[in-house]
């Protein structure tokens, strides 16, 4: 108001000054009086001064506190706009995200910690500014400074849980490959198996790389249940769309897994009950072979022991009697034989993938071996028994040769004891003769051929022996 009437008041003063010289210009006016106006006019001047300038500093303090004022004030306003900003971006930050997220989720973090290192940037200028002057603060500044440490936690809790979701979330992702890359192993492992083999070793090989197979898909369904607990982990951390999106990935990587599953164990089922069809044949085919040869051991055993039966053998129908009997062992063994080889040949073009049990393999070994030694026990028998024909015929000729040489006494009871004797010679050696096919059949041709010579020769001798010695009983 002072400073806004200063023209007015310089004028009263300049007029004041003028009526106190038109004044004290009257010659009537003492001069006591005149000093006394001329006082009050220096007076009133200075009074009008001293005001003036106490006003002008008192309005320059004012522009300065208004200025302060006004600098506080948009301080103010800028550092309230800044944290509602904060606040608003604050309660901005996704909490849940897409599948997959995890770039978002990463982006959300650094978001997060922009906001929180802004928050406490901000703290310090609230604090300055209600420090300047408690008389301005209103009281709604002091809940917004006190609001700042609430934000700071829910920035720095916000930030902690985003983090936790990045990791929750790359673990599930680390979990949904690995077993996207078992499944599709297991695929190309069932896809490559092809047509199922139809012999028993690859059969056997078939099942055991389906059983190996089979516990690699157990293994599977078991650590699978480690990305079911990270796929519970984070579905609360993500959008509905991103809920259905990781459970139905989840959800399709257990349908390859039992796809998988079932065309093993189909595969394996079909494998096994093949491969136990096999065996049946096989272990019925051995149960053939092994009564087979049981029944050829037995036939071979009483061979044996009819070669082993020992028959008294004096004469030639003994030996005879014993020579047809060898010959049966022969024709029997013969016979043996063949069903020995056929049995052995068939064991030996059984074909490897159908392989029999060692078992079978030894005994149809040992029957061969059996029957070539009692082959050669036969040839020894059959050998002993020409041997001794042989000896009995020559016996016998030898017997009625030295009849024929001896010279009896004169006396007719020796010379009756003679022909007796030479009598049963001749019938010995004769009836010896007769059995001319078994002598062909056991004797060597040369050797039946000088042997009878010879027996015709002394029978002959004989007769002209018996002859004389009728002669000399006349």
């Amino acid at each position: 108001v002072i400073l806004s009437s200063k023209s007015n008041g310089e004028a009263q003063v300049m007029e004041l000054k003028r009526r106190a010289q038109s004044l004290c210009e009257q010659k009537d006016l003492e001069g006591e009086k005149k000093a006394e106006v001329q006082q009050m006019v220096i007076d009133t001047e200075q009074q009008w001064r001293t005001v003036l300038r106490d006003a002008e500093e008192t309005q320059r303090e004012l522009k300065g506190v208004v200025k302060r004022l006004v600098s506080c004030q948009r301080k103010r306003d800028q550092a309230e706009a800044r944290l509602a900003e904060l606040q608003k971006q604050t309660s901005n930050l996704p909490r849940v995200f897409p599948w997959p997220g995890l770039g978002e989720r990463r982006q959300a973090v650094e978001q997060a910690q922009t906001l929180l290192e802004q928050s406490t940037a901000l703290a310090p200028v609230f604090s300055d500014l209600h420090s300047q002057d408690h008389d301005w603060a209103d009281p709604s500044w002091a809940a917004k400074e006190e609001s700042i440490p609430a934000l700071l936690k829910e920035l720095t809790d916000a930030k902690a849980n985003l983090e936790q979701g990045v990791l929750t979330e790359r673990q599930c992702t680390q979990l949904v490959e690995q077993h996207e890359a078992a499944q599709d192993w297991l695929r190309e492992q069932v896809k490559g198996l092809g047509a199922p083999p139809t012999d028993r070793q690859g059969l056997h090989s078939a099942v055991n790389t389906l059983k190996a197979l089979l516990q690699t898909v157990d293994r599977e369904q078991r650590e699978m249940k480690e990305l079911d607990s990270a796929r519970d982990n984070l579905l609360s951390l993500c959008t509905p769309g991103g809920r259905d999106a990781l459970t139905l990935e989840v959800s399709q990587l257990h349908d390859l897994c039992a796809t998988s599953e079932k065309e093993v164990r189909e595969r394996l089922t079909a494998c096994e009950a093949r491969l136990e069809e096999l065996e049946s044949q096989v272990a019925k085919r051995a149960q053939e072979l092994k009564e087979r040869a049981a029944a050829l051991q037995w036939e071979l055993r009483s061979l044996d022991q009819a070669l082993s039966y020992s028959e008294p053998q004096n004469n030639i129908t003994q030996l005879q009697q014993h020579w047809h009997s060898l010959q049966n062992c022969e024709k029997s063994l013969e016979d043996l034989g063949v069903k020995v080889h056929d049995l052995h040949q068939e064991v030996k073009s059984t074909p490897a993938t159908n392989e029999l049990p060692a078992e079978i393999i030894s005994v149809v070994e040992s029957l061969g071996q059996q029957h070539d030694s009692l082959k050669s026990r036969l040839n020894e028998r059959q050998g002993t028994c020409s041997t001794n024909t042989a000896r009995c015929l020559t016996d016998c000729l030898h017997a009625l040769q030295q009849w024929n040489h001896g010279k009896p006494s004169e006396s007719m009871s020796s010379v009756q004891v003679a022909l007796e004797e030479g009598e049963k010679l001749q019938v010995s050696l004769q009836e010896a003769l007769s059995h001319q096919q078994f002598l062909k059949d056991c004797l060597m041709p040369v050797l039946f051929e000088k042997l009878e010579k010879e027996g015709s020769e002394t029978l002959r001798e004989a007769d002209a022996h018996k002859g004389s010695l009728n002669q000399s009983l006349k």
